[in-house]
């Protein structure tokens, strides 16, 4: 089922460290592009938004949506975008203050041991205006997972109570990360922990490489 990287686009990468940063060796080889992917998402993020939320989970297709095809992740992105747009509208005119958040995205397409495909995905947000994926006493800008539900139900085209097994989120799901005037702030090792986890992204077990086919994707601004 799982093709080998014969795209001549796209390399082999055996080493433990990419630039300065640990990357995972667990998983056997990774593909060098898809660091150097992940890397431009994380830094136009941070350069963007000097408080960043990195947050990660999985999200699962079931048997009658076309495996070969991007349009569920692709329609997932575009209804988060326009729920993060709607929200920060109205929050901007009850509040007079200016609040903005460009999602950014990490995604990598893999197939488990049944050969049913799912997404392991990252989410970027401005932690000013979103820090965390559900309510609680310490909540800026309500539930994320809410949001995230409402996403994937509709690019999938069903209820969404049956949604609810299609999504996972792993522990410690998210990372805040300060980044200022060129530095990590007081915790550089949170960036390393968060590139290390998104290194992930980058392997080649469990994915098919063809014509045509995307098994990663990222932001392009």
């Amino acid at each position: 089922m799982f093709q080998p990287l014969t795209n001549p686009d796209l390399h082999r990468y055996q080493f433990p460290g990419y630039e300065q940063y640990p990357v995972i060796t667990s998983q056997g080889d990774l593909v060098k592009e898809y660091l150097d992917y992940s890397l431009f998402t994380l830094k136009n993020a941070f350069r963007e938004h000097q408080n960043t939320c990195a947050l990660r989970l999985t999200l699962k297709v079931p048997w009658q949506v076309k495996a070969g095809s991007d349009y569920t992740i692709q329609a997932f992105l575009t209804n988060l975008e326009q729920q993060i747009a709607a929200d920060l509208t109205q929050r901007n005119e009850l509040s007079g203050k200016p609040l903005f958040s460009r999602l950014r995205h990490l995604w990598s397409k893999e197939f488990d041991r049944a050969a049913k495909p799912y997404y392991s995905v990252f989410l970027l947000f401005n932690l000013d205006a979103y820090n965390c994926i559900e309510c609680d006493i310490l909540n800026v800008g309500g539930s994320m997972l809410k949001r995230i539900h409402q996403a994937w139900s509709s690019a999938l085209d069903i209820e969404p109570f049956k949604v609810n097994r299609l999504i996972h989120v792993p522990d410690k799901p998210f990372y805040h990360i300060a980044f200022k005037n060129g530095h990590f702030g007081l915790h550089p090792d949170k960036f390393s922990d968060l590139f290390f986890r998104v290194s992930y992204f980058a392997r080649m077990k469990n994915k098919v490489f063809l014509p045509d086919y995307s098994p990663f994707g990222y932001s392009r601004s």
